[in-house]
């Protein structure tokens, strides 16, 4: 008999369109803000700056089709605009 008196309601009834609404508005409020990427900052020497060390780091890079791999020909990890990668290093020599 109890199982008749439950026969056609919802399984679940939201109190009200006001408390609905302000669960979402809460909802919406703690939610955080998307992070900025590093290059949505960047002012337009930083830009240049990184586009010169990717066209340069591309320069470095080899593909060997019979390996299917690539390679970095010399040091790629460094900043290109403040190193020189063809300068002489004279700490080894005596």
């Amino acid at each position: 008999m109890e199982a008749d008196d439950c026969d056609g309601l919802p399984m679940y009834i939201e109190d009200d369109e006001g408390a609905a609404a302000e669960k979402q508005k809460r909802r919406q409020q703690s939610q955080k803000p998307r992070a900025k990427l590093p290059w949505e900052d960047e002012t337009p020497e930083e830009k240049t700056r990184r586009e010169l060390n990717l066209a340069m780091v591309k320069k470095l890079y080899e593909y060997d089709p019979k390996m299917r791999s690539g390679y970095y020909t010399r040091v790629w990890f460094v900043d290109f605009t403040t190193f020189d990668i063809d300068e002489e290093n004279t700490l080894g020599e005596n």
